[in-house]
């Protein structure tokens, strides 16, 4: 709930090209919260003028890192306006960003694919007597592997995508200061470790209900947990087995509306804006913001109710690239929640299977 009072360290924006005859496809991940639809449907556009990129051919991620500008704008009380020119600025940047990987496009070596026993985040969804609260829980689901995909170029320089999935919020409130958290950390362990030679490239899991290890526990929780998951990445590296690169690109998109549920009758929803301006039934944790934010939500949704209207739905987009029909990267919109990404792996027929939340837009949970 506070503005920004400087810069700790770079946010990034990192793209991964591939190109076969046929397919041309970006890998494209940012050092943002996530993207609202609005700001999506800009950065494309800029994008697809600048660079010939259809839609379909670019996936767009967020790291989630919540010491960032903000890129979602939705209704919240005190938000701050849409900052026009940065906006155009960012895709601007992305643009350049892809070029740059266009020009400096190498001949594939070799591929590998493999995944290293690693557990940074825990569930924080805890079931109690008086419903689902928002607390460690060490019972529930979560992927304790990081996925590693590396591509050798012939002339021996790496790329290493890697994921994971957990809340990059070790950083947060802790400080006002701009941080990629311990996915930067991470990025930064890998080529130390590893050399200038390599471009490590982070791509967030499905973690909506899975926190980071230590919430707001400030700048060395986010190098110790980045500093783990790095060399983890390494030790998988160093153990991958290499595939040869003949590797066919595919690329599938596909948008889904999922139902939501019904608003309450306005008889309900007046019940429930009275409940928050005396705070009733909210958790003695909330601070006054979060309190005001309650308040706004209920206000609105007193107005959603009058209207009415029923039915409502949410657009997701899923987006699939393939290498060789042995690969698959996953991107899917919106906060998805780590069992989804658990579900998809283990029912997949590829080979590998790499899964991405905060991707082509969020515009709330899936759990």
């Amino acid at each position: 709930g506070e503005c920004s009072a400087g810069i700790h360290d770079d946010l990034f924006c990192r793209v991964l090209l591939l190109k076969d005859n046929t397919e041309e496809l970006a890998l494209v991940s940012m050092d943002l919260v996530g993207l609202d639809f609005t700001l999506l449907k800009n950065l494309r556009q800029t994008i697809q003028k600048n660079t010939g990129l259809s839609f379909q051919s670019m996936m767009l991620h967020c790291t989630h890192t919540h010491n960032s500008p903000v890129t979602m704008h939705y209704l919240r009380q005190n938000q701050l306006s849409r900052d026009h020119i940065w906006e155009k600025e960012l895709g601007e940047k992305i643009s350049g960003a892809i070029s740059m990987a266009r020009n400096n496009l190498l001949p594939v070596k070799k591929i590998g694919v493999s995944k290293g026993k690693v557990q940074i985040g825990i569930n924080r969804r805890l079931s109690t007597r008086g419903g689902i609260i928002m607390s460690p829980n060490p019972e529930g689901a979560v992927d304790p592997y990081v996925d590693v995909l590396k591509i050798v170029s012939e002339k021996e320089t790496s790329t290493i995508l890697f994921t994971h999935a957990a809340h990059p919020v070790s950083v947060h409130g802790a400080s006002t200061l701009m941080t990629a958290d311990y996915p930067g950390y991470a990025v930064r362990t890998i080529r130390r470790l590893l050399g200038k030679d390599v471009f490590p490239i982070f791509f967030q899991g499905c973690c909506g209900n899975i926190n980071s290890e230590s919430v707001a526990g400030g700048f060395k929780e986010a190098d110790r947990l980045g500093t783990i998951l790095g060399r983890e990445v390494v030790n998988t590296v160093c153990q991958i087995e290499d595939y040869p690169s003949n590797f066919a690109l595919e690329s599938y998109n596909k948008e889904v509306d999922l139902p939501l549920k019904d608003p309450p009758s306005a008889e309900e929803a007046e019940r429930i804006l009275h409940d928050m301006e005396k705070g009733i039934g909210l958790p003695h944790r909330f601070t006054q913001f979060h309190r005001q934010e309650m308040l706004f939500w209920a206000k609105d949704l007193v107005k959603l109710a009058r209207r009415g209207k029923r039915d409502y739905s949410l657009p997701t987009a899923i987006q699939i690239f393939t290498l060789g029909g042995k690969i698959a990267i996953i991107g899917l919109s919106h906060e998805v929640f780590v069992d989804y990404q658990l579900r998809i792996k283990k029912q997949s027929p590829f080979l590998r299977t790499f899964v991405f939340g905060y991707t082509n837009g969020v515009a709330g949970y899936i759990p």
